[in-house]
């Protein structure tokens, strides 16, 4: 891959941001954000992110944090949470 990949500006978001999703069929549906959180890699909340939910979620996980050259990698994910508030068709 050339240049930054699709979330390389996903630090740039805040709590109460808007995140507009374009699907295969066409709606649009709105997501607003709610939390944002920096977790070690080795202290990554999975339930949190991948558990069950009582409401239509959207999360977005990338890497963030020190990278480390030995291992090729960030040493921290960063995740965004958010809710569905509004169906657009």
């Amino acid at each position: 891959m050339n240049g930054p990949g699709v979330f390389y500006r996903l630090h740039l978001i805040a709590a109460g941001d808007q995140i507009v999703v374009t699907r295969a069929e066409g709606s649009k549906p709105v997501f607003r954000v709610t939390q944002i959180g920096q977790y070690p890699k080795d202290q990554f909340p999975s339930q949190l992110v991948y558990g069950n939910i009582d409401h239509p979620g959207l999360r977005l996980i990338t890497c963030t944090g020190a990278f480390d050259r030995a291992s090729g990698h960030h040493e921290d994910n960063l995740v965004v949470f958010a809710d569905l508030v509004a169906a657009r068709p």
